[in-house]
Formats: structure tokens, C-alpha cells, sequence
């Protein structure tokens, strides 16, 4: 052992008496804990005493088998014994308890090896060796004690044969004859030459010092320890891939450092095992149950060493089930007999549970270690049987699908894939991966440009099915092949296109997860609708490219971290760019997605969980789906979406009321890009690209902004209609949008009836409408229909008369196509389950010529419209306004980002010119979103700005973690308008900072340019003629000319004494405003931050109140009476997360007369100061921000809990002491 070593030891154990456990759970941990620590198997023996002591398993087949043959006979010439080889197709079960083995293959090419890769033992697979590349290594005890096996593995022939001459070298040097045992083996050759992942380089001492460096780093920022953890089982897994003992030294390093903070945590120590799961310790237990697994042969680990992580891996098992409340026979029992599925929370734990079983049961017959594995096959046992999860979000619900394909490949158990539930839970994340490579945001997740959990289900999806279109996404958008354990699962499976997914797709809530929905409120309201007409998802796709429709719409609002949006268009993406968007993080409500939002006589009530499926109906060139809230608040809503690809989308929805009221309608977009609201039409900008969302039935619209994502705004249109309805009376809201790039807008839409819209696009005309159809030479019985002149398509059609054609009548109601010659039926496309509602699908016309409908056409586009139009019923009289007694509008405009509307740069990117556009989007985490100049060049970037805007600061942020990133010379110019020179800006960008996300480190530059600009060029140079420029992103800093002053928080105070209330507002700019009773301007003091909260009292008891405020971006103060800061001090951040100020209460919290202020952070706390700002208490709350507080006396004992709200929804009740 090295001396940090032992210096790490001796910490951990001084630190042992530091904090201790409370009395139970030590007494717990005592009695549970391992005494001694396991004899290692490290020898491999093949042969013994003259015989075999071990078999070699091979596939049956070429170059395996051939390759089993020349090791069984290298091996006689060693030893004069004939080791027996077995085909891998049929190896008996006891085979792996009876004796060693010799396993060779791959992933794909032999069962056992492919055991082995689910358990992470070996890594060989269709990519991870290259064709000449193999591993040979021992495995020690995988699945029984005392029994080894040496795996052989690689992805192509030259490879094997370079594998076998290895193993066959190692047996030369430690075997004669009647002898054969082999010492630990950790041979890997990995080539490049078709790899299918790059071959890492080996760290060099200063890389194992910045590893061990990021480790104090975490650790240093208090609530961010998980990622310590996880860090761990990443520098695990990369030694175990790579051999590279650089990364074993950091892992080594990291499990003795998590040791070491575990004994010295007060929290931790103090909360005990069961405490609040703040370092998220269900998440990343299993990872080093496997990483130790894996770990545990090294020869560097001491005896002492092993006994002390063995039981700090045991010890975090046992926390998670206490954490869980699964320690009582009756959870257990429940487990068991588990026959659901469940969440990402239990699921994490579970393989915990799994993997830790096995080892403790293997190893040391623990007798925890048949609980943990019986909680681990039932739930896995259970969720094995549905394709979705408890979660309906974006990212989260593909975690327990990789947690079950996990358990699926690491116990060998194939129900999963075998009965067709990966496959379903493929077909809906291929449905969720837009034309970009990205998830649109549905349930609780911040982004619709994300994605992150695609490359873990994908690359594991791959090869559960055996399906090539997994590949094809992956690739195609430049995802990696990985799992949460880097393991890719590479297959040789062909990449195909999911083409089955082009036009209109539609997926299903499968039964365990639709039976959920009752048993939960707070996640999974009861069913409104049968089973049989459920559907979770359905997409519109025009094609595979960004310029291509894509159009998601949900089915369903039940669900963990799953939003109240059945019924919603979740995105809508086309002509290059996103333009209708979800991506809200916890805020979960209807008006925060694209739908239609329901309030009668003043109350709302919550979102239904499901949507019917009524049609969804493909006719290969276009698409009429329906789908239905049965009961939302009082209406039938059925929304109509009428598609023609890449031309136009029609939204027609329908509300019928079925009880009577006063019906406040309001249809809801969540829109991308810069607006422009003329009338009824809304049309958003992005760089060259338009979209256009126009309104035809006169709903008032109002456009909302939400906040700036990237280069572009999100905004919120609202189409609002209020009126009173009788039952059975109905309403329609009729909405077009289209996108475009290039010239005018391609479409024009008008009403013509009640129910009825023309729109002309691509230079044809086409008229949509509800209900049954009467028009010259057509009479039709339909639930919707499209007509042009050459032919008319129908959904949920029951009849259709013709002039000078014969009758066509179905008793149930279908789809169909007419045309000149031909009368199409739709054909219902299978479904997971009988009786599913079907995808219809109608052939294309064999003959389309002539315009057989010309003349019904031309007679439904000249009908007057019906007055359709919002307010025509019963509109709400116009209220007064309220005379204001006083106005103050001289408060300061904040610096804000300003978007460039053209960004330019000379040379060329590497990645070419979509990579300049990420210079500044906003984005500026990783390399996907960054800009990479060719080496040796001078970059010259240009923003050009929209017009003439007052620019404060530039800020570059540069990605210089290495050497051949590093800069030498920045420069910028500033361009005051079109036409005019150049100007130098004086001074140079200065260092002011750097930001980290794991290994990924901006270090930002900033330049004061305090004068107005209409362009700016920044000149960077690199550092030496072998270094290159590479930016995450350029800051333009600035105050937007016509930008209003944006105002943050105001409260009243009594500044005098004299009963008379001053208003005081903060602002965006960091300015403190007094105004008097008369709105005349009392004092101004500028605090720097953008003012986030404001409370007022007297704090001294000398009648004059002070002024408490909050400001970003983590600030808490003290302004007096007359408007002089008295003190200020910074909020310690938490899980990494800044603590801005969310809200500011003053109370007398213990009853002693003493006023205390009570503040809500972002960082997941409420913290209690007294008035010269020394903590009192801090309370870190279950779970993200703060949101609102109120402070009372809930228990009648003369003391004040404070009732603190945040962001997930919930009420934290907090007493007097915290």
C-alpha cells in the first residue's frame, strides 16, 4: 500500500469517532458487517495432478470452433493433458459451478460469453476490440466460489487468432507438464482499425492528478458529493476497459476518499442510514457493488483495505433498503409477489439489491443477501412484463427499461425481448427522437434539444431485439453506443432506417402500466377511459431530415414526473427548426403545454389521464387523426389534426359541453422563435426559417414570454374565448401552421363554416370539416373528411352517396379514400393487444387522375362562413379600468444577453457552418454544442446585432483543459453601424472565472465594451501553431434598445414611522427603488445582482422598518430606513446549485419578541437568519427550489413553523428550531 494509502486509511478510521451513527444503526451495521474478509481466488487452474481442472467453451461454428481445437492442443503440448472443449449452444448449467472454464467469443457470438458482458465482466463485443484486437482475462468467482474462468474474447478472426496465441504464450510460461494454473490476467490489445469506439490514451501523472483533483473538487461543493460516487464507477469501468492502471489509481483514490467522507459527514452520520437520500445513494449503489466485483482481485488493495470497502459497499446496500422501508418481512413479502411495474427510484436499488445479492450470497453467504435478491427478482420479474415504467417523461422512463434489460442479461432471463416488450418500448423511443437526434420535452424535463438517456435504452435496445433501426438512430445522429456502465452492447446488426415509423405512428399504454392509473392520485388519476381505446403517443413524420414535419402529440397525463398534457402537442418541428415545444421541468400544468385549457364557473379542474384514440388514419400522403377527453371540466374535447406532409397542419378542436356554465376556453402554444403577432397570426422567426400559426375563428390572442432558450425565446400564445354554453352546445377553435424557409408564406387558410377551413398550399386547394358532408355529387357520413378536386378522404365513415355511383355503406366505421376510379378502404394495422383502437392505413389511389370533386370543391370554398367566432355567445361585459393615483417608470434596464441575428466566422469551423450558429445558443456544456477551428488558424468571429443595442461586456468561453486548446491573443472590434469602420475596443479579455461539468471545464474571458454597437468581431489566436480555437461560446452582454425596465419584487415598508407605507421595488438591474406614498422617488441604491426577493419590518424595534432583500446569485441583506446597505452576506450554495433568494419572510419564530428572517433558496433549502444575518437554522426541503412561504403557529405552543413551499409541489412544514 502507497503512502496516500495509508494516510487515506488512518483518516478514515480517526474520523470514525468524529461522528457517530445514531445507537440502532450502529448496532445494525455491526451486527450485519462482514468480521473477516474473503480468501481471493486469484489462480485460474486448467490443469492439476495430470488432469483437467477446467473445460474450453466455444460456438460450434467458424473460427470459434477452429480456434477451441488449437488451444485444446497448445495446451496438451504444455501439459500432456486434453482439456475438454464444449459447445457454447448447449453448455449444461452446472458447467459453470463444476470446474474453470475457458469461454471464447463475443457478445453475439456465444450465450456464455454473452452472459458474461450482461454481468460486466468481459467487454468483447462487435465493436470494442477492432478486427485485429482481443481481450484475455480472468474472471474470478463470477457465479460460484472457488470457480475462475479465462475469457478469450474479440470481434473478428485476426483478432481471436492473436487472442489464443496469447493465452497460449501465458500457458507456456506458467504450465508444464501435469500443470496448468494460471495467475490473474488482464491482457487486453485494442486496435483501432474497425473499433467501433475510439481507443482511449493512457493517462499520464497529470491526468491521474486532475482525476484525483476532480475528486476534492466535488467534494469541496457541498451537495454534490453523489457525483463523487459516480465518478468512482466511471474510473472502475474505464480501468476495466482499458487495463489502464491509471484509472485504477483514481478509483482506488475516489473509494477511499467516499469512505473517508462518509465518516466524517455529520450529516450523514447523524441522519443515520435511513435519512433522506440527498446524494441520491439508490442511484449509484449498484454501480459499486459491480465496480468492486470487478476491483477486488487487484493486488494493490491490503486485507485491511478489502474488509473496509467490502463493508462500506454492504453498508450502502443497507441504506438504500432502509431508505426504502424494505427491511420488514411484509415489504419483502410484497416483493415477492410483485406482478407491476414500477419507477426509476425503486429500480436503481433493485439492481443494488441484485447484484449485491449475488455477491454477499456468493462470497459470504450473507444473510441479508436472500432479502435483497428476493425484493430484486420480484420487482424485476414484474417490470420484465410492460414496455413502460411507472415515469411518462422524457429521459426518466427509458431509466427502468435499461434497468430491466440489465437484470434481463445479467440473470438470463429473456421474457423481456421474448414477448415483444422491448420491442414496444423501442418503437416509442424511435417515436421520440425527432428529426434533429433530439426528445421532445414531455413529462419533467428542461430541455426539448435533450436526449441524454437515448444512447443508454438505444444501445441496449439494439441488442435485446436484434433490431439494425436502433444502430441507424444512433449513428445517424451521432450518439454513442453506451450504458451507465460504458457498456455499448455493439452488435453487427445492419443499421436500418425505422421507415414503419413515416407518416402517422401510434403507441400504446401497456396493461400493467394502464392498471396503475387509480391507485396513486398524486401520479395516476382514475382511467377515463377503457383500456382498449387508450394510447400513450402519436407522431406525425414526414421524413427522416430536419426539414421534415415531426409532429408529437400525447395520449396520456398519468404517470411519475409525467405532466397533466393528454391531448397536447408536445412538439412540432419542420423547415430546420423547432417550433411548437414542451421542456418544463416540474411545472406540470395544462397552460404550460399545447392544448386547450377548461375553466367553468371560475374553477379548473385537473387534466384527465387519457385521451381516447378515435382515428389515426394514414393515406400515404396525408393523415386525419382524432383523438378525445370524454369529460374535461364539463366539455367533450376532441381534438382533429388534418395533415398534408411538409405542407400545412390543420387543428380543429371541438368542445362540447355537457353540463351547462360560464366557460372560460383558452387554446395554448408553446412556441420557439422570434414573434410577431399581426391579427389572428402568429409567425416566429429563426434565422432564415418562418412558421406561421394563424387563428381563424377569432379566439383574443395574447403572447406571453416564458424565457430565452438558446438563441431564441420561448413564448406563450394564448387564444382565449369566454362564454356561456348550454349543454350539448358546441364550439370549435380552428388553427393552421406550417414552417418554410425559403420565400413567402406557403399557405393561406380562411374559414368556411362552422366547422369548416379552405387551405390552399403548394398551389392546391383542399377544404376540411367535421361531421357529415352534403355538396354538389357527394353526400358523405363522417366524423372529419378532407376534400380536394381529385379526390376525398374520410375518417370514422359509415356511408357515401355519388352521383351516377352506387351507394357505399359499412356497419362499423372505417376509413376511406375516393377518387375518380377507385374507392380505397382503410386497413387496421396490427396492435400489441386485441382490440387495441388500430393506425388505419389506406393505399394510395391506383388511379388518381381527374378531379371527380371539382364541383363540390368549388361550392364548399364559396359558402359564407357561420359566425364561429370567439365571444359570439354570451361574451363576458368589459369591466372599467381602475384610474391609477400615481406612476414611476425611471428604473434602469438590466444588461441582458443579446441574440445576434447573424453570426459569421473565417475560417470555416471543422464541423462547418451549423457549428458557428452554437457559438451562441445559449448552450455551452459539451463538445456537441461547441465550435472547433482548424488547427493553426487565427478565428475570426462576427455577430452583427439587431441594430444599434448599448453592449456592456463580451464574454468568451473556451474550452482550455488542454494544451492544444490554449489561446494566446484576443481581440475585439466594435462596428457602431452598417457602413462604418471598425474601432478597436480598448483593454484585454481578462480570466474571470471557470464553470465545470465533470471533465468538461470552460474557462471564461470578459471584456467591458460599455458603448453602443451595431456588429462586433472577435479575433482569437492560438496559442502555438499546433493548438487550435475552441469555443463553447461568445457572450454578447447588453441593454436592448425599447427593452422595457423589468421589475422583480416590491414591498410595502413603513420608512418613517408615520404609518405611512413607501413602495419599494427591486429590479433586474440590481437597483432598490423608494417611492413615497405619492410615487415621488424617495432613495435608489444599486446591490449589483437582479433583486429576487423583498420583505420589510422593523428589526430593531425603533418604528422605522428595514429593507430585507435577496439578489442573484446568492445574496442576503440589510438595507436601512433611509436607504444605507448595513450588511450582506453570501447563502453557502448546496448540491452544486447557487442559493438565489426564491422568497423572504420576517417572523418571530420562537416567541421571544425577536424577529428572524426566513429565506427560501433555488438550492433546495429554507434557511433562518437572525437580523444581523448569523444562521439560525437551515432545512434542506424534499424537493428543488423554494416557491412561496408563510410563517404561523400550527401547534398552539407560542412558536412558528414556517410553511415552505417549492417547486415540486409540495408544502415542507419546518418548526421553530428547523
Amino acid at each position: 500500500m502507497n503512502a496516500k494509502g495509508t494516510l487515506m486509511i488512518a483518516a478514515i478510521t480517526a474520523a470514525g469517532a468524529v461522528a457517530a451513527l445514531p445507537a440502532q444503526d450502529q448496532e445494525l451495521l455491526d451486527r450485519y458487517s462482514i468480521k473477516e474478509v474473503r480468501a481471493l481466488a486469484i489462480e485460474t487452474a486448467l490443469v492439476s495432478g495430470g488432469a483437467a481442472r477446467a473445460a474450453i467453451v466455444a460456438p460450434s461454428v467458424a473460427p470459434w470452433s477452429a480456434a477451441a481445437l488449437r488451444l485444446q492442443g497448445g495446451l496438451r503440448e504444455v501439459t500432456g493433458v486434453e482439456v475438454p472443449v464444449l459447445a457454447a449452444e448447449a453448455l449444461p448449467a452446472a458447467a459453470w459451478e463444476s470446474g474453470n472454464l475457458v469461454v471464447i467469443g463475443n457478445l453475439q457470438a456465444s450465450a456464455p460469453y454473452a452472459r458474461l458482458y450482461g454481468n460486466f465482466f468481459v467487454c468483447a463485443d462487435a465493436g470494442y476490440t477492432g478486427t485485429a484486437g482481443y481481450e484475455v482475462r480472468s474472471v474470478h468467482e463470477p457465479f460460484h466460489s472457488g470457480r475462475n474462468l479465462i475469457a478469450v474474447g474479440a470481434q473478428a478472426e485476426a483478432g481471436l487468432t492473436a487472442g489464443i496465441d496469447r493465452l497460449l504464450a501465458l500457458c507456456r510460461q506458467h504450465g508444464r507438464a501435469g500443470e496448468l494454473v494460471l495467475p490473474r490476467l488482464l491482457e487486453l490489445d485494442r486496435r483501432a482499425e474497425g473499433a467501433r469506439s475510439p481507443v482511449p490514451k493512457r493517462l499520464d501523472e497529470a491526468g491521474i492528478r486532475a482525476g484525483q483533483e476532480a475528486y476534492e473538487a466535488i467534494y469541496a461543493r457541498v451537495g454534490t458529493e453523489r457525483a463523487a460516487a459516480h465518478r468512482v464507477a466511471d474510473d472502475a469501468m474505464a480501468y476495466h476497459r482499458t487495463g489502464d492502471e491509471g484509472y485504477f489509481q483514481n478509483c482506488r483514490y475516489g473509494l477511499l476518499r467516499h469512505m473517508r467522507h462518509y465518516a466524517e459527514s455529520e450529516y450523514i452520520n447523524s441522519e443515520g442510514l435511513g435519512r433522506y437520500d440527498r446524494e441520491f445513494r439508490d442511484s449509484w449503489t449498484w454501480a459499486f457493488v459491480v465496480a468492486w466485483d470487478l476491483l477486488e482481485e487487484h493486488p494493490s488493495w491490503t486485507p485491511a483495505e478489502r474488509l473496509q470497502i467490502t463493508n462500506h459497499v454492504l453498508r450502502c446496500i443497507l441504506e438504500c433498503n432502509v431508505y426504502q422501508g424494505w427491511t420488514s418481512p411484509e415489504r419483502i413479502a410484497e416483493w415477492r409477489a410483485f406482478n407491476s411495474t414500477t419507477h426509476n427510484h425503486h429500480t436503481w436499488p433493485g439492481l443494488a439489491n441484485l447484484f449485491g445479492g449475488w455477491y454477499f450470497q456468493r462470497h459470504y453467504r450473507h444473510p441479508l443477501a436472500a432479502d435483497w435478491l428476493a425484493i430484486a427478482e420480484g420487482m424485476f420479474r414484474g417490470c420484465r412484463n410492460s414496455s413502460k415504467p411507472w415515469e411518462d417523461s422524457a429521459g426518466y422512463q427509458w431509466i427502468p427499461m435499461c434497468h430491466v434489460m440489465t437484470y434481463s442479461h445479467a440473470a438470463g432471463d429473456p421474457t423481456y425481448s421474448r414477448d415483444g416488450h422491448a420491442a414496444e418500448t423501442g418503437k416509442v423511443a424511435l417515436m421520440c427522437l425527432d428529426n434533429f437526434g433530439h426528445e421532445p420535452g414531455f413529462g419533467d424535463t428542461g430541455a426539448f434539444t435533450g436526449g441524454s438517456r437515448f444512447s443508454n435504452v438505444l444501445s441496449a435496445l439494439g441488442y435485446a431485439t436484434g433490431d439494425g433501426r436502433y444502430r441507424w438512430a444512433l449513428e445517424r445522429h451521432g450518439k454513442p453506443f453506451r450504458g451507465e456502465l460504458h457498456e455499448p452492447w455493439y452488435t453487427d446488426v445492419p443499421a436500418a432506417p425505422p421507415d414503419d415509423l413515416l407518416g402517422v405512428a401510434v403507441s400504446y399504454l401497456p396493461r400493467p402500466h394502464y392498471d396503475l392509473n387509480g391507485l396513486n392520485p398524486q401520479y395516476f388519476p382514475t382511467a377515463n377511459v377503457p383500456f382498449e381505446e387508450a394510447f400513450d403517443k402519436m407522431t406525425l413524420r414526414a421524413g427522416w431530415e430536419p426539414e421534415d414535419d415531426y409532429l408529437l402529440l400525447d395520449g396520456y397525463s398519468g404517470g411519475s414526473h409525467g405532466h397533466e398534457d393528454c391531448n397536447a402537442i408536445i412538439s412540432y418541428s419542420g423547415a430546420g427548426a423547432h417550433w411548437l415545444v414542451d421542456g418544463e421541468y416540474i411545472r406540470l400544468t395544462p397552460k404550460y403545454h399545447c392544448m386547450v385549457t377548461v375553466i367553468r364557473d371560475g374553477v379548473a379542474q385537473r387534466n384527465p389521464a387519457m385521451a381516447r384514440l378515435d382515428d389515426a388514419v394514414w393515406f400515404g400522403d396525408g393523415a386525419i387523426c382524432r383523438t378525445t377527453i370524454p369529460d374535461y371540466n364539463g366539455v367533450r374535447w376532441t381534438r382533429h389534426l388534418f395533415w398534408q406532409p411538409n405542407g400545412f397542419t390543420a387543428v380543429l378542436d371541438e368542445l362540447v359541453a355537457l353540463e351547462p356554465g360560464e366557460y372560460s376556453l383558452r387554446c395554448c402554444w408553446r412556441t420557439y422563435g422570434e414573434p410577431e403577432l399581426e391579427g389572428g397570426a402568429l409567425t416566429l422567426s429563426q434565422d432564415q426559417a418562418r412558421f406561421t400559426l394563424e387563428n381563424l375563428t377569432g379566439e383574443a390572442p395574447e403572447v406571453v414570454f416564458q424565457k430565452n432558450v438558446g438563441n431564441w425565446p420561448v413564448q406563450h400564445l394564448y387564444q382565449r374565448r369566454s362564454q356561456r354554453l348550454a349543454a350539448g352546445e358546441r364550439v370549435v377553435s380552428a388553427n393552421v401552421f406550417a414552417a418554410w424557409r425559403d420565400g413567402t408564406r406557403p399557405f393561406a387558410a380562411r374559414l368556411v363554416g362552422a366547422d369548416r377551413v379552405e387551405v390552399t398550399s403548394g398551389g392546391e386547394r383542399v377544404v376540411l370539416g367535421l361531421g357529415d358532408l352534403a355538396a354538389p355529387g357527394v353526400r358523405a357520413s363522417a366524423a372529419a373528411w378532407m376534400l380536394r378536386a381529385g379526390d376525398l378522404r374520410l375518417a370514422a365513415a359509415t356511408r357515401l352517396a355519388q352521383d351516377g355511383q352506387a351507394d357505399w355503406a359499412a356497419a362499423a366505421a372505417g376509413a376511406l379514400r375516393v377518387s375518380a376510379r377507385a374507392r380505397q378502404a382503410g386497413v387496421a394495422q396490427p396492435t400489441p393487444v386485441a382490440g387495441q383502437r388500430p393506425l388505419t392505413v389506406v393505399p394510395a389511389a391506383a388511379d388518381a387522375a381527374g378531379t371527380p370533386f371539382a364541383g363540390a370543391l368549388e361550392a364548399l370554398a364559396a359558402a359564407p362562413a357561420a359566425d364561429a367566432r370567439a365571444g359570439s355567445s354570451g361574451a363576458a361585459p368589459a369591466v372599467p379600468p381602475t384610474a391609477p393615483a400615481w406612476s414611476f417608470r425611471e428604473f434602469p434596464r438590466a444588461a441582458v444577453p443579446l441574440r445576434p441575428v447573424r453570426v459569421s466566422a473565417e475560417p470555416q469551423p471543422r464541423q462547418g457552418d451549423v457549428a458557428v450558429q452554437r457559438l451562441n445558443d445559449g448552450r455551452y456544456t459539451n463538445s456537441g454544442v461547441s465550435c472547433a477551428f482548424p488547427v493553426g488558424a487565427t478565428a475570426t468571429i462576427e455577430l452583427e446585432l439587431a441594430g444599434a443595442q448599448v453592449v456592456r461586456e463580451v464574454r468568451l468561453r473556451a474550452w482550455e483543459m488542454n494544451a492544444i486548446w490554449h489561446t494566446r491573443d484576443r481581440a475585439l472590434f466594435a462596428r457602431a453601424a452598417d457602413g462604418a469602420d471598425w474601432q478597436p475596443v480598448p483593454g484585454t479579455f481578462a480570466v474571470v472565472g471557470t464553470e465545470r461539468w465533470g471533465g468538461n471545464v470552460n474557462t471564461i474571458y470578459s471584456l467591458a465594451v460599455n458603448r453602443p454597437a451595431q456588429a462586433l468581431r472577435v479575433v482569437i489566436t492560438p496559442a502555438t501553431p499546433e493548438a487550435a480555437v475552441y469555443l463553447a461560446e461568445v457572450e454578447v452582454i447588453g441593454q436592448e434598445m425599447g427593452r422595457p425596465p423589468e421589475l422583480t419584487a416590491v414591498v410595502s415598508a413603513d420608512l418613517d414611522g408615520d404609518g405611512q407605507p413607501a413602495v419599494v421595488v427591486g429590479t433586474a438591474a440590481g437597483d432598490l427603488v423608494a417611492l413615497g406614498a405619492d410615487g415621488t422617488e424617495r432613495w435608489r441604491l444599486s446591490l449589483g445582482g437582479r433583486i429576487t426577493a423583498l420583505a420589510a419590518g422593523d428589526l430593531e424595534g425603533k418604528g422605522r422598518e428595514a429593507v430585507v432583500y435577496g439578489s442573484a446569485p446568492d445574496r442576503l441583506g440589510v438595507v436601512s430606513a433611509d436607504g444605507k446597505k448595513l450588511r450582506e452576506i453570501a447563502i453557502p450554495a448546496y448540491r452544486g446549485i447557487a442559493a438565489e433568494p426564491q422568497n423572504l419572510t420576517l417572523a418571530d419564530l420562537d416567541g421571544k419578541g425577536q424577529p428572524a428572517i426566513v429565506v427560501g433558496v433555488r438550492s433546495w433549502q429554507y434557511l433562518a437568519y437572525t437580523p444581523d444575518l448569523a444562521e439560525i437554522w437551515s432545512h434542506v426541503i424534499y424537493a428543488h427550489s423554494a416557491t412561496v412561504a408563510a410563517v404561523a403557529d400550527l401547534d398552539g405552543d407560542g412558536r412558528r413553523e414556517t410553511i415552505a413551499g417549492n417547486a415540486y409541489y409540495r408544502l415542507n412544514i419546518i418548526d421553530a428550531d428547523g
